[in-house]
């Protein structure tokens, strides 16, 4: 993410910022089960990410963030525990976290 003092017009720095903002699409459906908060600033130049729904018997149970560059991360309820799952582009394995 640039700092505001890097552009020349308050105009190109608004551009900017609205051009981060569209970096993600958010497709999840309820509210209430949004466990991921995604942060523009770090999603590379270029890319885009989606939000959707994880569904388990019609359940959401978690939400899945796809990159269009190849990184995935997710977060499920199991068992009342909050697992996070995340793989960025240059990683050849996936990272599981535990966040209780």
């Amino acid at each position: 993410m640039k700092l505001k003092s890097e552009f020349k017009s308050e105009e190109e720095y608004l551009n900017y910022k609205k051009s981060c903002m569209t970096k993600i699409t958010d497709l999840r459906t309820v509210s209430d089960y949004n466990f991921l908060a995604p942060y523009n600033a770090i999603i590379p130049e270029g890319v885009s990410n989606t939000l959707v729904d994880i569904e388990s018997d019609g359940e959401i149970i978690g939400n899945l963030e796809i990159g269009t560059d190849g990184f995935v991360q997710g977060i499920f309820v199991i068992n009342n525990n909050l697992i996070k799952i995340f793989k960025y582009p240059k990683d050849k394995k996936a990272s599981i976290i535990s966040l209780h």
